[in-house]
């Protein structure tokens, strides 16, 4: 199933009841520039998040869209 997700187009994470991301596809990488290692259990708010932007990283990351 993790190659499936890997070969979508569109940028996926699969994270843990805590947040932390326990996959990342190749979109997900490319579009924030990271590997998939540097992403793996780092918590999913660390990495849509900007310093004093935590209420609202969904919120801004959705508005590139």
């Amino acid at each position: 199933m993790l190659a499936l997700l890997d070969s979508l187009k569109t940028p996926m994470v699969v994270s843990d009841g805590d947040g932390n991301m326990t996959f990342a596809n190749r979109a997900c990488c490319d579009l924030l520039g990271r590997s998939a290692k540097e992403i793996k259990d780092t918590n999913f708010c660390s990495v849509f998040t900007q310093p004093g932007q935590r209420g609202r990283a969904i919120e801004n990351y959705l508005q590139l869209f």
